[in-house]
């Protein structure tokens, strides 16, 4: 059964009707595929819509509030539905969380570092690729916000910080420890152990997270924030990749 609208009465219409109806939906503005959903379909979509609103609205409040001072009551009156109509989109806050967290976490791109990992690049090119990679996760605001959102409420939260780990960090962690024992095997890293090298690449990004968690508009500014993963991976390069630096 297809859904009522003014333009027909439930049938697919077909001839002189299909033709009057196209030309209602065009006045109206009005999309000719929804004219024609199921019900089913409409209802699916309809879900859809209103999970990505709920996901969308409590990544703000989140944000503006913190986790644990944000209920599903909150999410209702600011999304104008009732609390059972939020649960009914998700029936807990953890996996509201943890959807609010994946939404945001697949903005980071990771592709550049798996491709580190099949096409062996000069350790130095890949320090480049990582201070790179770092900036485009500080221009991209979603990110920013999932890592900042960790940051205030990952200590107090295991839900969100195993969403972390799961969709950021473990693939993250382990192409870059491939890359780096490469590295240190081939001679073009100094011979640390791989843990505090990573570290080491991940501390210039980590820091200005958390000048933008705390500080916001008044902490660093993109270009400043930029220079500084720069100069940062400049010092590392000498320190890691110069014979006589850390050997």
């Amino acid at each position: 059964m297809f859904v009522l609208n003014p333009a027909y009465s439930g049938r697919e219409p077909t001839g002189k009707r299909a033709d009057r109806c196209l030309r209602t939906c065009q006045i109206r503005g009005e999309d000719w595929g929804l004219m024609t959903e199921t019900k089913p379909a409409v209802r699916a979509r309809q879900k859809e819509d209103f999970r990505a609103r709920v996901i969308e609205t409590a990544r703000r409040l989140f944000l503006e509030k913190g986790v644990s001072r944000t209920s599903m009551a909150d999410l209702g009156r600011t999304l104008g539905v009732s609390k059972p109509t939020v649960y009914e989109a998700f029936r807990s806050k953890d996996l509201l969380m943890d959807a609010v967290f994946n939404s945001v976490a697949g903005d980071v791109d990771l592709a550049w570092l798996e491709r580190a990992v099949e096409v062996p690049r000069p350790f130095p090119v890949f320090l480049d690729e990582v201070a790179d990679g770092h900036k485009r996760v500080l221009a991209t605001p979603r990110s920013v916000d999932a890592f900042s959102l960790l940051i205030r409420e990952g200590g107090q939260l295991a839900g969100l910080t195993d969403a972390f780990v799961t969709k950021y960090a473990i693939p993250a962690s382990e192409a870059s420890r491939r890359v780096v024992s490469a590295a240190i095997k081939a001679g073009e890293c100094a011979p640390l152990d791989v843990a505090v090298v990573q570290k080491m690449l991940d501390a210039p990004l980590l820091h200005v997270l958390v000048d933008r968690t705390l500080f916001g508009q008044k902490g660093l500014s993109p270009a400043l924030a930029n220079s500084y993963i720069d100069h940062s991976f400049n010092a590392l390069k000498t320190l890691l990749c110069q014979r006589g630096g850390l050997a």
